[in-house]
Formats: C-alpha cells, structure tokens, sequence
C-alpha cells in the first residue's frame, strides 16, 4: 500500500494533474480513504516531495552531483525460450 501511494502520488505530479506534490497527496490521500490519512510515513512524504523537485529544478534529470558513474559496464543478455 505504501509504495503504491508514492508511486501513484509521484505520477500524479509528473503527468501534471496536480502542481506540487503536496495538492497529489491531499487528493490521494482524500480519495484512497476514509480519514484521509494514507501516506503518513515522513519518509514516503519526503520521497514525493523530492520528486516533484526534481522535475521542477533538474527537467526531471539526476542532478550533476548526484550522479552515480559505474566503474565498468556489465552488459547481460537473457534468452527467452517458448517451454511447451
């Protein structure tokens, strides 16, 4: 349930049916249930948050010094096979 509101709440802001993150989570909260207390957890309020600030401030990109580079490259290559 929890991350399931943070996911919709954070898709609610980036499809831009709601300004900032705090009007997506009063509605979901308002919709989802009946005392309107659904995200409650301070850190699932703050992930939302920090999404919205992410699109508003960095275009929706990592911020530069946030980013993580890898110190090699692993590529994987998965084979599906029809099992009968």
């Amino acid at each position: 349930m929890a991350r399931t509101g943070v996911t919709i709440c954070s898709l609610l802001v980036f499809l831009k049916f709601f300004p900032t993150a705090e009007e997506a989570m009063n509605y979901y909260n308002h919709i989802r249930c009946i005392d309107g207390k659904t995200l409650v957890v301070p850190s699932q309020i703050r992930y939302v948050k920090c999404f919205e600030h992410i699109l508003k401030h960095f275009n929706g990109e990592t911020p530069p010094d946030r980013r993580y580079t890898s110190p090699k490259c692993i590529s994987l290559t998965f084979h599906l096979y029809i099992c009968i």
